[in-house]
């Protein structure tokens, strides 16, 4: 029993880190970019023997990254071992190396698309469902983050406040009922809006912010804009 646990685990744990990508990340080892170049080589001339047990999206891009017909000391080799050296590490550092967030996406994704009573939705529906949440949950982080480096936290109480005549403790009472008047003015009700709309008028032109605000908002809907139409055009 102790000999099927131990041939189990080394299948399951051993056995995969034997074949490519995982040889590549042994090159780590190697700070002599003439060594790393030539055991990098060595991996490329297993590749030529077997082009099926070298994986096409991640080994093979490498491979393709540099020339194997220059010398290990010429510059445009060095730059490159050094490119795919960083590049390596990088990986090792910030990508996951358990299946606990593929195991979080997916307990996700079902409670995304679960029913309780009704039609559970078809497979084509719930990728596309599963996509644009992803998306539109990866915008929002990036806004969020974007916001708390650069942006201004009090923004959403300046813009509510933009264009209005404010008040304090310090107003005197007929200055606090000449801005709730001056307010009430400016601002359209309903019935105004649907009047304008009946009788062909326009609306009051928008109100402007400016100021690196601006700039940022701008930012912001060039990018989102710009996913979407990465994701739906040909």
């Amino acid at each position: 029993m102790s000999l099927q646990a131990m041939a189990d685990n080394w299948r399951r744990l051993v056995l995969p880190t034997e074949t490519f990508p995982f040889l590549l990340f042994r090159l780590l080892d190697y700070d002599d970019n003439c060594r790393f170049f030539q055991e990098l080589a060595n991996l490329k001339k297993k590749q030529d023997k077997c082009q099926r047990c070298v994986d096409v999206e991640f080994s093979s891009v490498v491979f393709q990254f540099i020339d194997f017909e220059r010398p290990c000391d010429d510059p445009d080799t060095i730059a490159k071992v050094s490119q795919i050296r960083h590049f390596l590490r990088d990986v090792c550092i910030y990508s996951p190396i358990t299946s606990d967030l593929v195991e979080c996406l997916h307990g996700y994704s079902q409670h995304l698309l679960h029913r309780w009573r009704g039609v559970k939705p078809s497979d084509a529906v719930s990728q596309q469902r599963v996509l644009w949440t992803q998306i539109c949950r990866g915008f929002g982080k990036f806004k969020e983050w974007m916001w708390d480096r650069f942006g201004d936290k009090n923004s959403s109480h300046r813009w509510f406040k933009y264009g209005l005549v404010c008040h304090n403790q310090y107003t005197s009472n007929v200055n606090k009922v000449k801005a709730v008047a001056r307010n009430k003015a400016n601002s359209l009700s309903f019935e105004q809006m649907d009047h304008l709309l009946a009788s062909g008028g326009s609306l009051p032109p928008p109100r402007k912010v400016c100021g690196a605000l601006l700039l940022f908002g701008v930012t912001i809907f060039k990018l989102k804009l710009w996913i979407v139409l990465a994701l739906f055009l040909p």
